[in-house]
């Protein structure tokens, strides 16, 4: 199974990033000053930093990384001065976890939008699942594509909520390992009562499963910034909750 590390372990020497390899399976990834470097993350170093994608033009921020003893996937955010703003990159990942071929853009890369927060997760046949946001201030929505282990798109671009108005933001994606994919989010508006957590089911095929549906139990207040991981011994954990999807 592939483990994901949501927040890098890093410390920062004015614009470098010092990077250790460590004794865990979770994979992460830092990008600052236009460089890449990429660790296996957590407790005992076993070794220095490496360059993961070398000098990549523009600036580079906002990392995920999935992978396992296979390989995986890297996402980030980038702009470069001839971009149309934010968009979000990704890139395949060795076995040794460096860079297999080169970055490509996956998401709509529109001029004056934002395409922003990218997370990725890895399928069981080796393809990845990328969600982002994307949109116009007080408008955005939250996307996925899909990529096979070769790190060739399999879809196109697919706007992940059906509820349309306002914002949805913060998204977040799981795969479970008969390949469902699960991607939830923050909706303001939607549940009666400022924002609520949504998710909708896909097919490892990127073909959607079924209507989007709240995931909160309580719609009073403020429910938002979901995370979501596989657990084996349940369907899912979201946040703090533990238990099955509908």
């Amino acid at each position: 199974m592939g483990l994901e590390c949501l927040s890098p372990v890093f410390s920062v020497k004015t614009k470098e990033v010092e990077m250790k390899r460590i004794s865990w399976v979770a994979a992460i990834a830092v990008f600052i000053g236009g460089g890449a470097f990429y660790s296996q993350a957590a407790l005992t170093p076993l070794g220095g930093e490496y360059p993961l994608l070398g000098n990549i033009t523009g600036h580079q921020q906002n990392p995920h990384a999935a992978a396992n003893s296979d390989g995986g996937f890297v996402v980030w955010q980038n702009a470069t001065a001839n971009s149309k703003g934010e968009r979000v990159l990704v890139q395949r990942l060795n076995a040794d976890l460096g860079g297999a071929g080169a970055p490509l853009v996956a998401s709509q890369n529109l001029a004056n939008i934002n395409e922003v927060h990218p997370r990725v997760a890895l399928l069981p046949d080796g393809g990845g699942v990328v969600a982002w946001e994307a949109g116009a201030r007080g408008a955005t929505d939250v996307f996925v594509r899909f990529l096979d282990a070769n790190g060739n798109f399999t879809s196109g671009i697919t706007r992940a909520n059906t509820f349309a108005t306002g914002v949805q933001s913060d998204a977040d994606v799981a795969v479970l390992p008969d390949g469902t994919v699960m991607v939830v989010w923050t909706s303001l508006g939607q549940d009666g009562d400022g924002e609520g957590v949504y998710g909708q089911r896909f097919t490892s095929r990127g073909v959607r499963d079924g209507a989007e549906f709240l995931i909160n139990q309580s719609t009073a207040r403020n429910q938002s910034m979901p995370n979501i991981a596989e657990w084996r011994s349940f369907r899912g954990v979201l946040g703090e909750r533990v238990g099955q999807w509908p």
